[in-house]
């Protein structure tokens, strides 16, 4: 069955309000979203999906973020509700460069960036999906059983919190390296910052400790510089509006002491990924 005629009328919309962002125009050599956008609607110009059993019901294609380790997806997905559109639809460039774009600019208006959004005609679901958990394309959100911040969102917002693993890093070692990245960042601005980091940024930690029961740390052994030469540590700060609830080293310290510095079976080690919102923003590190 062929598409009907384009129109604009959106039956449906939802927005991910995803911690991650990706740009939505060409900027310093970084593709934008709406060129992704143009890109993978005309590749998929007139590919077919599909309710029946055993057929494709949603087309996607992944984009990777050259500057921070994650990515968004692009879809178009059959939305046959009340069985008003039969069960085969054909994708159109034009609707589909349309509605994605109305989902970018509806949901992030007079933003230079996007949060992920899904926009709906009577028998399709366009959706932008910022991903943390980039895979190699062949593993995207919707086949993930993970949880869910938006209900109203047509595919899986990704959960943002500690992964339960180990990185492999021992927290005490986090914690002489994330003052760098203080250091670093500019929290006072409002565009995205990313740093990359290695054990070289290691500065050993003061080892005074308070005698308040709530700063007890347990005794773990001792770290250094030398340690961890195969480990990359990346943090970026994610600006919003709104004052500030805390101060980098008072945020990352925060962190350290929640589930994502409790990893490994000693539970000494800190998680592959954490993030915290300080209400004028937020901090997020990746440990891989």
């Amino acid at each position: 069955m062929e598409a009907a005629m384009m129109t604009t009328k959106a039956f449906d919309s939802s927005c991910q309000h995803a911690n991650a962002i990706a740009p939505q125009r060409d900027a310093d050599n970084v593709r934008g979203v709406s060129t992704g956008i143009e890109s993978w609607c005309a590749s998929v110009d007139g590919h077919e999906v599909t309710s029946d059993k055993g057929g494709i019901d949603r087309a996607f294609e992944l984009n990777i973020l050259q500057a921070v380790p994650f990515g968004y997806w692009l879809s178009a997905k059959i939305r046959n509700k009340d069985n008003a559109c039969g069960t085969t639809q054909k994708i159109a460039k034009d609707e589909c460069t349309t509605f994605l774009t109305l989902a970018m600019e509806t949901c992030d208006p007079d933003s230079g960036d996007t949060h992920g959004g899904m926009m709906a005609t009577q028998c399709m679901e366009y959706s932008i999906v910022l991903d943390d958990q980039v895979t190699d394309g062949q593993d995207p959100p919707w086949n993930r059983q993970l949880k869910t911040s938006d209900p109203t969102m047509g595919v899986n917002t990704l959960d943002t919190g500690c992964k339960p693993e180990s990185s492999g890093v021992q927290t005490n070692f986090w914690k002489g390296v994330y003052p760098q990245f203080c250091s670093k960042v500019n929290f006072k601005s409002n565009k995205q910052q990313a740093f990359d980091l290695t054990n070289k940024d290691f500065v050993a930690p003061s080892t005074k400790r308070s005698l308040t029961s709530s700063n007890l740390t347990r005794r773990t052994p001792p770290v250094n510089g030398n340690l961890y030469t195969d480990k990359k540590f990346k943090f970026v700060w994610y600006p919003k509006n709104g004052p500030c609830s805390d101060d980098c080293n008072t945020a990352m310290n925060k962190l350290a002491q929640t589930d994502c510095g409790l990893a490994g079976s000693q539970q000494m080690d800190m998680s592959p990924y954490g993030n915290i919102d300080v209400h004028c923003g937020s901090y997020a590190y990746w440990i891989n």
